[in-house]
């Protein structure tokens, strides 16, 4: 992961944005850069099972976004192989942050959000760097439903999916 480019991108992006876009784009920054508790096979049961791995893996975006008084206004944890998709409507009073934070079995997930515009699917914001955990600020011009893809580029060696955790969370 470059984290010198997205250093710099988030410094570029707080000079314009508002203060608490900036809060968000930072918190964003925080997930995708941070070091997450790594879970392991050796967090797993002997099926590959098991929801511990990515509860431990998520848990410390969790406190980080809670210890920034931001509210998750929705979590999903699901098993993914190729790509899955989820919707929301997003209000126009709010920004938002969408993230996705991988169980071990994953080395790249990607995010992309589309948002409804006569009755058509508009993709206006994606995260596709190479990393396990992708994030992405949404700041609503008007009320409407957005779609969420959740995308598997790459596994460890030996697995074809995993576990994911996807979090909406706003100021």
């Amino acid at each position: 992961m470059n984290y010198k480019f997205r250093y710099i991108v988030a410094i570029h992006l707080q000079n314009i944005l508002t203060m608490k876009s900036t809060l968000l784009l930072l918190i964003a920054l925080l997930i995708s850069i941070s070091s997450f508790a790594q879970s392991t096979v050796e967090d797993d049961n002997e099926n590959g099972t098991s929801l511990v791995p990515i509860l431990k893996d998520v848990a410390p975006v969790l406190d980080e976004l809670e210890a920034e008084g931001l509210e998750i206004v929705r979590m999903e944890i699901d098993i993914l192989k190729t790509t899955k998709t989820t919707s929301r409507t997003l209000h126009s009073d709010w920004n938002y942050g969408v993230a996705v934070v991988g169980d071990y079995r994953f080395t790249n997930l990607d995010i992309k959000v589309y948002q409804q515009v006569d009755g058509n699917w508009q993709l206006i914001k994606k995260d596709t760097s190479p990393d396990k955990s992708a994030v992405v600020i949404i700041e609503p011009t008007e009320t409407t439903e957005y779609m969420i893809e959740i995308i598997n580029t790459a596994t460890a060696e030996g697995y074809v999916g995993g576990h994911y955790a996807l979090l909406i969370f706003h100021e």
